[in-house]
C-alpha cells in the first residue's frame, strides 16, 4: 500500500512535473513574444515619430509658403489698385484733353466759318 501510494505519488510528480516544464516551454514562447512584440513596437513607435516629423516639417514649410503666397498676393493686390488708381486718373486726363480738344475745334470750325463769310463779304464789297 505505501509502495502504491508512492508509486501513485511518483506518477503524480511526473506528471506535474511535466505540465510545469509545459507551462515554463509556454511562458518562455509567451515572453520571447512579447519582447519581439516589444521590439517591433518600438520599430514602429520610432517610424510613426519619424512620419510625425516629417509630417510637422511638411506642415510648417506649407505654411511658410502660404504666408509667402499671401503677401506677394496683397503685394499684386496693393499694384493692381494703383494700376486701377493710375488708369482711372489717364482716363478722366483723356478725357479733359478730348473736351478740350473739342472745344478747339469747335472754335476752330467756328473762326474759319467767320474767316469765309468776312471773306465773301469782301469780296461782295470789292465787287
Amino acid at each position: 500500500m505505501v509502495l502504491s501510494e508512492l508509486e501513485s505519488a511518483t506518477h503524480e510528480k511526473a506528471a506535474i512535473g511535466l505540465r510545469v516544464a509545459d507551462q515554463e516551454r509556454q511562458a518562455e514562447e509567451l515572453k520571447r513574444k512579447l519582447d519581439e512584440a516589444a521590439s517591433l513596437k518600438q520599430v514602429v513607435n520610432r517610424d510613426l515619430q519619424q512620419q510625425l516629423n516629417y509630417e510637422r516639417e511638411l506642415n510648417q514649410r506649407m505654411h511658410d509658403e502660404l504666408q509667402r503666397f499671401e503677401a506677394e498676393k496683397e503685394s499684386i493686390f496693393g499694384k493692381l489698385k494703383d494700376t486701377e488708381r493710375v488708369s482711372e486718373e489717364f482716363q478722366r486726363e483723356s478725357n479733359i484733353i478730348k473736351a478740350n480738344l473739342q472745344r478747339k475745334k469747335d472754335d476752330l470750325n467756328r473762326i474759319e466759318r467767320e474767316h469765309e463769310e468776312n471773306i465773301q463779304r469782301l469780296r461782295e464789297l470789292t465787287h
